[in-house]
């Protein structure tokens, strides 16, 4: 057994416990050296053991003066070092050391294992964490200081042969520093204990004795339980001391008795003394030592390194799409092996179906191919069916604006394949339920979900039967015509199971609609299929308004950590009031079955206990039964025996030896050859039998059965539980024969003769015989994971420190509720914090395998300058960080200054102003006409005058010289499917013109449309970003070139301003898109310069806006004000265009101290930190708002300042006439919504308001244009708040507009 513990500077007595504890001093040689301490590791003391050298190394200092960490301030904070306890397994081991004849070897045995074990911490987990680049990193080391103190008593006096390895922290770091030890990989490793007891189970049988499995390690054969438990007294007193206080029997409650019952170890014998007492104590219960055989023992094991490799694969993969080497050793060293991790990490090294991942964990070949089919599947699926309903009209419906457009999509989409993600509580199933009443007669629905809760949830709200995805799995679908199949909860769903889905739906035709929220709960099983096919440009249809939460903080917190802002969240939730902190995990359940008593029965029906882990649900429920109890709201408490599935995999599940004895067995498939075997029988295990199982019936029939030929099986525990009248209830297995199916909502109302009749929510009655095991749970509480989907007014969350309050399930815990009651329980906040700030989400295996953050370090090192450049070029490109493939003649070249520059002859005056020459104003001919000339010299005129300014000239472009880069490729031609390069470049000159003071840095041809860079890309680039976006095209596809490749699997890409940044990012792997300003891809005015009515997209602009592609923003970081406004605006603009077709735009952001643009971040702090901004880039929305409310702000400070203060609705009207005026009629609506003063407003307060603001505007103006005198800061509000009360009165009520209006949703100015 290993026990790891942190060792920190409030410890009491310090030191002193590791040098005084067991003073074993001796004169018997061989018993004083199985007492003494040593030193361990290339970092410990090149001297003799001494306690006085322990001691300064315990404090941190080494023997040549220095420090092996940092000062730490703070009483009790510092940690000094790490206590890794290792206990021989059993008694017995103990007991054959010092008993009757003991075996010194056996000691030798222990000690070799648990060095052993110590090098492979030494060279696997001694590290630290380095600052670089402003951010925390983590490095090997590969040393480690510790000391190995042996103890050979417990604190009962019985013989416990364990050792302390005291590990020190501190670590010698490759740049000569000392530094503490990283260490967290060393905590979460779980498999050194295994290894251990591996090790040292080989070595006994080497020895020659014979050992027995146990579940705790092995025991010694030859030693009966009944003299082990007489040497087991502290374990006793332990359990007793739990069972005295009430305490549940978990490893932190052991822990805590552990330390309440510790007395000090009698120190006033010597070694030998104690072995002739426990030698006494031995020979009094029939112990007289054990005689090893006279050869090696050979281990029952049979299974090769490679056999249980592919074991450990299959159980990892079901569940994981990576998998860490401790992983694979934690299964296969689960049970005793023939073998230790060396044979097995060789067979891991030659695995044919392993792929390395790039952060050193494990994925398959297996899996890659199943998500590179699940994404050809979908593509197949693009433009492959009829639109069920192009024209459909929600105008009339209840649904807003967001719900209504979504809908839209989904129904005019031809793709086969559509996600629709909304976040929690923003009526995904109630927008579906209202398009269902468009959709052709003719429509089949099927509505399928992954867990029976969400399959319940929307079978009744279509009023279908509905069926999990496990039930489709193995069923056969009906094969009607126009089939459509709405997978709900499809976040939830696995890999494999997906792809079954989509080959299920294939082979019928169907259509199928995912529906979900991909930052809630992820699948139990590997895999995060819908999340991979939104990242690789699938149709996916957004809804952001949350409808479920009306209290303002709580949508708020809701929102923050749907976009991954969990302790923001978690914050606002304390601010008011919804957090309580308590002392520890027993108090913090306490509290909330408090809570929950204290509400009346009409509020307890309606609230939902939402709780992370189940042993935390059961310890809830059972407190909470009770309460009932003592209420008598619970009657007639009957005890039965419940069944709990272990959860096994499919692999753990055919392996005998994960059984244990009392588990039953439950078949849902008859096997050919165990015709006898029933289903949905509980078959008793009695014992483990090798590779089989000898099981009862209930009948008391016996078989011997081999689990690996049975499919479809379930593995249960018994446990003793109570059920009574009025509990709440749910099945735990289905049996669609009784018409029971899992989670079912029921309640027990009647007790009688041993039956337990329980009744559905639908009224279906189940008899249950209480005598039998039952397949049944409480439902008073229910997990983080079962939650998702359900709905109800009020929650109470009792939060675990765990991986079940990771966002994602965090996110579900805090959004079930529509009324502002929730309680969130934790028993430390801080911890909690930590928590939400994590995901646990699962992971695509073809994800895995690149680094996201990794990229191509600029290195110039023997790379010869392009010929065609200049050196002042040749400099500029590599402090951009440009790889040196893009830096080709079909890139840019460099041109020299012309003191007598022409046209014709200069290639940077033909590239800017030869397609402007042509136009018919300059002329026609050979010959360089006035026009032209004023053109080239800058001419403009002055005072009424034609100047010439040589500032302004382009002339001054020639004469400078500077360098020219090429477009590309024609975005337009891509899309027409035939790509034909681009004529378009640009320019930059060494000598810039200058307007009003201002250089213009860059230059692009004039007289033609402002088009888009897409660079030629060489092949080794080209790989990359089909490595980054994991796709394989295919032969045909990449003749054409990687921008049709990336038009036709719609990948993402990055826009950026200039071609230098363009071609920076796309030596990074990024697919980019170089713009030559922010307006390039959109137009507000037409050809004749006339204002449109609404911007619309250019172009170039709708070819890039393809439905589900992901567009990433990596503009400036600009810190000028005023470039910052201008900047922003235009892209608020772009953004807005782009989202209304589909598109999913994120923003890219940096730290502008790190660098302006991203060449300068990549050439400053290297390509991880950009590389990061681009996988980590977030939602524009903020930005969206800050634009909004900026240019509210600003044009009321201009209406202010010229007609004096005014009411907030005379503001608004002055607002109405600017953008009616000056921009369009939406920026109206728009800016007036991020009013301070509309921040409150509920989305019906909002619509009201607008449109009252839009009627009075037309009288507003023509009162202004009149000469009446009118009192307009007290007539306006007035005339605005009683069309608010007109339109309420005009419409039908609807449920949004049900509740009371707050029209008072402001201040005045």
């Amino acid at each position: 057994m290993l026990d790891i513990t942190t060792i920190n500077s409030n410890i009491k007595d310090g030191a002193r416990y590791y040098t005084k504890e067991e003073s074993y001093y001796s004169q018997d040689e061989e018993v004083q050296e199985m007492t003494e301490s040593e030193w361990f590791g290339s970092m410990a003391p090149n001297e003799p053991y001494s306690a006085e050298r322990f001691t300064k190394m315990f404090y941190g200092d080494l023997p040549n003066g220095q420090r092996m960490r940092g000062e730490v301030n703070g009483k009790g904070k510092e940690r000094l070092a790490y206590d890794l306890t290792f206990t021989v397994p059993g008694k017995s081991l103990s007991m054959a050391i010092h008993g009757p004849n003991g075996d010194k070897r056996l000691w030798e045995a222990h000690v070799e294992a648990v060095k052993e074990v110590m090098v492979i911490v030494e060279n696997r987990y001694a590290g630290a964490r380095v600052q670089a680049n402003g951010k925390r990193q983590a490095i090997k080391t590969g040393n480690i200081a510790a000391t190995l103190v042996n103890h050979h008593e417990s604190r009962a006096g019985d013989p416990h042969v364990h050792t302390h390895v005291v590990l020190f922290n501190g670590t010698l770091c490759p740049d000569g520093e000392y530094r503490a030890l990283w260490y967290e990989p060393l905590r979460n490793s779980g498999v050194l204990g295994d290894l251990y007891h591996q090790k040292l189970a080989l070595k006994v049988q080497a020895l020659g004795y014979e050992i027995r499995e146990t579940a705790t390690g092995f025991d010694l054969a030859g030693v009966t339980d009944e003299q082990i438990e007489v040497f087991s007294k502290r374990s006793t007193e332990i359990e007793d001391y739990l069972k005295e206080k009430g305490w549940s029997n978990t490893p932190a409650n052991r822990q805590k008795a552990v330390f309440e019952t510790r007395i000090a170890k009698n120190i006033t014998e010597s070694l030998e003394q104690k072995q002739e007492r426990w030698g006494h104590e031995m020979e009094a219960v029939g112990f007289t030592g054990l005689t090893p055989a006279n050869h090696p023992i050979t281990p029952k094991s049979t299974e090769t390194p490679r056999e249980l490799l592919d074991a450990a694969i299959g159980h990892l993969a079901e569940r994981q799409s990576s998998f860490s080497l401790e992983d694979i050793q934690r299964f296969v060293f689960s049970h005793l092996r023939s073998f230790d991790e060396k044979p097995l990490n060789q067979e891991i090294d030659h695995h044919p179906d392993l792929l390395t991942a790039w952060d050193g964990r494990y994925t398959t070949q297996t899996a890659v191919d199943r998500d590179i089919r699940i994404i050809n599947h979908w593509l197949k699926g693009n433009n492959s069916v009829t639109p069920l309903n192009p024209i459909a009209d929600f105008s009339h419906t209840i649904l807003n604006s967001g719900q209504s457009e979504a809908m839209k999509r989904l129904l005019s989409s031809p793709d086969q394949y559509q996600i629709l993600k909304g976040l929690a509580g923003t009526g995904k199933t109630t927008a579906l339920g209202i398009a269902r009443q468009q959709l052709p007669p003719e429509t089949v629905i099927k509505v399928f979900a992954a867990t029976h809760n969400a399959k319940n949830e929307i079978a009744e709200s279509f009023d279908l039967e509905g069926a999990t995805i496990a039930q489709l799995a193995v069923s056969e679908p009906t094969t009607e015509s126009n089939q459509l199949w709405i997978l709900d909860e499809s976040g939830m769903v696995g890999s494999d199971d997906f792809e079954m889905v989509m080959n299920k739906a294939t082979k019928v035709g169907a259509r199928v609609w995912a529906v979900g929220d991909t930052g809630q709960n992820g699948a139990i099983a590997a895999g995060a299929p819908v999340r991979m096919l939104m990242h690789s440009g699938a149709t996916v249809h957004k809804l952001s308004e949350i409808i479920r939460q009306q209290n303002k903080e709580q949508k708020t917190a809701v929102k923050l950590i749907a976009e991954g802002h969990g302790i923001e969240a978690l914050n606002v939730l304390e601010k008011q009031g919804h957090i309580h902190e308590v002392e520890d995990a027993d108090t913090k359940i306490s509290a909330a079955v408090k809570q929950y008593i204290s509400l009346p029965q009409s509020r307890r029906d309606k609230t939902l206990v939402v709780i992370g882990t189940n042993a935390e649900r059961e310890a809830f429920t059972d407190q909470l039964r009770v309460r009932l109890i003592e209420e008598g709201k619970l009657t007639n408490n009957t005890e039965f025996t419940q069944l709990k599935n272990r959860n096994l995999t499919k692999v753990q599940k055919k392996r005998a030896e994960n059984y244990r004895k009392g588990d039953l067995l439950v078949l849902h498939r008859k096997h050919r050859t165990y015709t006898q075997l029933q289903t949905h029988v509980p078959y008793k295990v009695l014992a483990v039998e090798g590779q089989h199982l000898r099981v009862t019936s209930p009948g008391g029939r016996q078989f011997k059965i081999n689990p690996a030929q049975h499919e479809r099986t379930e593995v249960f525990t018994a446990k003793q539980n109570h059920i009574a009248v009025g509990d709440k209830l749910r099945f735990t297995s289905t049996n669609k024969k009784e018409g029971i199916y899992t989670h079912a909502y029921l309640e027990c109302i009647r007790i009688q003769e041993g039956i337990a009749t329980v009744q559905g929510n639908k009224g279906q009655v189940h008899q249950l015989d209480l005598s039998k095991p039952q397949q049944i749970d409480h439902d008073w509480a229910t997990t983080t994971y079962r939650a998702q989907g359900g709905t109800n007014s009020e929650t109470i969350y009792i939060a675990s420190l765990n991986p079940t309050s990771a966002r994602e399930s965090f996110y579900v815990g805090i959004s079930r509720h529509r009324t502002k009651h929730i309680s969130v329980f934790t028993e430390s906040l801080e911890d909690l914090k930590e928590w939400v700030a994590t995901s646990n989400a699962q992971e695509n295996a073809i994800e895995t395998l690149f680094d996201p953050h990794e990229g191509w370090t600029p290195d110039y090192t023997g790379v010869e300058k392009p010929w065609q450049l200049d050196m002042d070029t040749w400099a500029e490109m590599k402090s951009s960080g440009i790889h040196p493939s893009l830096l080709t003649p079909e890139h840019l070249r460099s041109e020299a200054g012309s003191s007598e520059p022409s046209i014709r002859d200069n290639v940077l005056l033909e590239a800017l102003l030869g397609a402007e020459f042509t136009k018919p104003k300059y002329g026609a001919g050979q010959e360089v006409t006035h026009e032209m000339k004023r053109k080239l010299n800058g001419t403009h005129k002055v005072n009424g005058k034609w100047v010439d300014d040589p500032e302004r000239a382009y002339t001054r472009i020639a004469e400078g010289g500077g360098w020219i880069g090429y477009g590309g490729t024609d975005l337009l031609s891509v899309i027409e499917g035939n790509p034909q390069p681009s004529s378009y470049c640009q320019v930059k000159p060494k000598t810039p013109r200058i307007f009003d003071g201002e250089e213009v840095k860059y230059e692009t041809p004039k007289g033609v449309d402002q088009q888009v860079f897409l660079p030629h890309i060489p092949d080794e680039i080209t790989e990359l970003i089909y490595q980054r976006n994991a796709i394989s095209p295919t032969p045909e596809e990449r003749a054409k070139g990687v921008w049709y490749v990336a038009d036709q699997y719609n990948l993402p890409i990055v826009l950026t301003e200039g071609l230098k940044k363009t071609w920076a990012s796309l030596s990074q792997g990024h697919l980019t898109v170089g713009l030559p300003g922010v307006t390039a891809l959109y137009r507000a005015k037409d050809d004749f310069d006339h204002r449109l009515p609404q911007r619309e997209l250019s172009e170039y602009g709708k070819a890039l806006a393809k439905p589900g592609r992901k567009i990433t923003f990596a503009f400036d970081q600009d810190t000028k004000l005023s470039a910052i406004f201008n900047v922003r605006r235009d892209l608020v603009r772009t953004i807005e265009l782009l989202q209304a077709e589909g598109v999913v735009c994120k923003l890219a952001p940096w730290n502008p101290k790190l660098g302006k643009g991203l060449d300068d971040v990549i050439a400053k702090v290297g390509p991880r930190y950009y590389n990061a901004a681009i996988a980590n880039a977030i939602s524009p929305d903020a930005e969206v708002k800050r634009h909004y409310k900026g240019q509210y702000n600003s044009i009321a400070k201009r209406v202010q300042k010229r007609l004096g203060e005014m009411p907030k609705e005379r503001v608004d009207l002055e607002v109405y006439a600017y953008c009616k005026e000056h921009t369009e009629l939406n920026d109206a609506y728009r800016f007036i919504s991020e009013s301070d003063h509309m921040r409150a407003a509920t989305p019906e307060q909002k619509r009201l308001y607008l449109l009252a603001i839009h009627k009075v505007s037309p009288i507003y103006e023509e009162l202004m244009d009149s000469d009446k005198p009118i009192n307009f800061n007290q007539r306006m509000p007035e005339m605005v708040q009683n069309r608010v009360k007109l339109q309420i009165v005009k419409e039908k009520p609807t449920p949004l507009q049900s509740e009371q209006i707050n029209f008072d949703i402001g201040q005045s100015y």
